[in-house]
């Protein structure tokens, strides 16, 4: 557990799951690079998402501030959508993960691993004070919890491929927006649909 914002209680602290560096490099090798570069490739994934492999933070950003720059320079309304995808690895449901990974290619087998690993993996809370005697996992209850193993190279790939679910969707069944124009109070139907997308888990 890390500090993730000033202050002194829990809900100021980040938690990073550390997992062995065997299993680490399977993660990586199917989801972080074998998974998305199958993706990239077949042009699955929707290019308004930034955080794909060649792009950056910062063509996001150049892109928000073009776009607000036009809009007061030729004095036209607009609307800009920000997404901020705060707790975002520690929100996605194994079960559905897999549902999302397997339409760009993930093998079953594969999938199932994964839900299985989420699922029954033990944990150990680490902090400044040691490690923990007792364990905890994922199936409390019998429920299965939520997240992605934070710190893994497969937390980000995940989150990207449930992402462009919604964003697939938003695309193809937006509608637009109306808006009155501040200052001569006509009407302005915009059917440009702009939304860009960065995992921020902080």
């Amino acid at each position: 557990m890390i500090e993730k914002v000033k202050g002194h209680l829990v809900d100021n602290l980040g938690i990073i799951q550390l997992v062995e560096a065997d299993l680490n490099c399977v993660l990586h090798t199917i989801w972080g690079h074998c998974l998305i570069q199958h993706a990239m490739q077949k042009k699955i994934l929707n290019p308004t998402q930034f955080a794909l492999p060649g792009q950056t933070c910062n063509n996001t950003v150049l892109n928000k501030v073009l776009f607000l720059d036009i809009s007061r320079q030729t004095l036209s309304p607009s609307i800009m959508t920000d997404y901020d995808a705060m707790a975002a690895f520690d929100r996605v449901i194994a079960g559905l993960s897999i549902a999302t990974c397997n339409r760009v290619g993930l093998p079953r087998i594969a999938g199932y691993f994964m839900f299985y690993l989420l699922k029954f993996m033990s944990f150990n809370l680490v902090t400044g004070f040691g490690r923990s005697s007792s364990t905890f996992n994922n199936n409390s209850d019998e429920v299965t919890g939520q997240g992605v193993l934070q710190g893994s190279s497969s937390a980000a790939p995940i989150y990207i491929l449930n992402s462009d679910v919604s964003l697939q969707t938003y695309q193809k069944l937006g509608t637009g927006d109306l808006f009155t124009h501040p200052i001569n109070h006509t009407t302005i139907i915009d059917k440009q649909y702009n939304m860009w997308m960065i995992p921020c888990n902080s």
